[in-house]
């Protein structure tokens, strides 16, 4: 057995050891903290990233939406210069149409004029 001296003698040598392992075990238990925070912010950060993602897929059917919106309205604008092709050829018709009549018209008047003016010198 150990007398009391010698155990004391081993107790003053274990308290190095023993202090030793009270600190590890501090920073152990510090060390697990920290790690329970990184958990933490680690799920904030998927949460963020999943909620982003959201953001990023609404994103994406609102520019779906207005490529289909620019896609209709440039056949709107396709269509409605068409039309307008179409009117200006029937404008420039029947504006040859009215130009032949005036020239008709004129004709006319001219032969009138000169009939008023045969009639009136006889």
């Amino acid at each position: 057995m150990f007398t009391n001296i010698q155990l004391q003698q081993l107790q003053e040598l274990l308290r190095p050891l023993w202090e030793g392992q009270n600190e590890l075990r501090t920073s152990v238990d510090g060390i697990k903290g920290d790690i329970k925070n990184v958990k933490g912010e680690i799920v904030e950060i998927k949460d963020s990233v999943h909620e982003l993602k959201g953001d990023v897929n609404g994103l994406k059917g609102d520019v779906n939406g207005l490529k289909d919106e620019v896609q209709k309205q440039g056949k709107t604008v396709k269509s409605v210069k068409t039309k307008l092709n179409h009117v200006a050829k029937t404008v420039d018709v029947i504006a040859r149409s009215y130009n032949a009549e005036i020239v008709d018209n004129k004709k006319r008047i001219e032969k009138l004029e000169d009939s008023v003016s045969y009639l009136q010198s006889h």
